[in-house]
């Protein structure tokens, strides 16, 4: 991801307060008038992150606060991720995956990329190559999750992004950020 990235000079922003509609009509008119790539890459609820190139991206931008975003802000990442721009990453993985050995799940998996249950392998494999230029679907994803009877969530590592988008996303879910395993094991107690 790090080569393709160098490969055009693109990056990410977040919009705040816009709809998935509107933002994805936005990156579609940037994208038609410069001619390169621009696409959502999160749908996160309240807030969606755009990729693509900076031509685009910046344009992009532009269209959804005329649109109506309460903020939009240029993210701090070195790439498009999760986004057509991925595509030559995506060649690479795909050819590293299809060498693994790989075995249904155990338990459903959720894949960020369709917010559904994978567990064959061919699923998984598809699954796991088509996030790398296809966006994250984290709202879709939690509400399935909860839809299932899945309500507690652990996040684990610095930060507590995830918990927060989930506690938006479904607040009679039960959400816990825990960085050392102290708090892994108080969570689990």
């Amino acid at each position: 991801m790090a080569e393709a990235s160098q490969q055009t000079a693109s990056g990410m922003a977040v919009v705040l307060g816009l709809d998935e509609e509107k933002t994805s009509a936005a990156c579609a008119q940037a994208a038609r008038e410069t001619g390169a790539v621009v696409s959502p890459a999160n749908f996160n609820g309240s807030q969606i992150v755009i990729g693509g190139a900076l031509p685009a991206l910046t344009q992009a931008m532009e269209l959804c606060k005329a649109a109506g975003a309460r903020r939009v802000m240029k993210l701090p990442v070195a790439g498009a991720f999760h986004t057509a721009l991925m595509e030559p990453a995506a060649r690479q993985f795909k050819e590293e995956l299809d060498k693994a050995p790989l075995a249904a799940a155990r338990v459903p998996v959720y894949a960020n990329v369709s917010a559904e249950p994978v567990q064959e392998p061919d699923a998984v494999r598809d699954s796991l190559e088509r996030q790398l230029t296809h966006p994250v679907r984290w709202e879709q994803t939690v509400k399935n999750l909860v839809a299932a009877g899945h309500t507690r969530f652990l996040e684990l590592g610095a930060g507590r992004t995830l918990s927060n988008l989930i506690r938006r996303i479904a607040p009679e879910a039960e959400v816990q950020a825990v960085g050392t395993w102290a708090e892994v094991d108080a969570f689990g107690a």
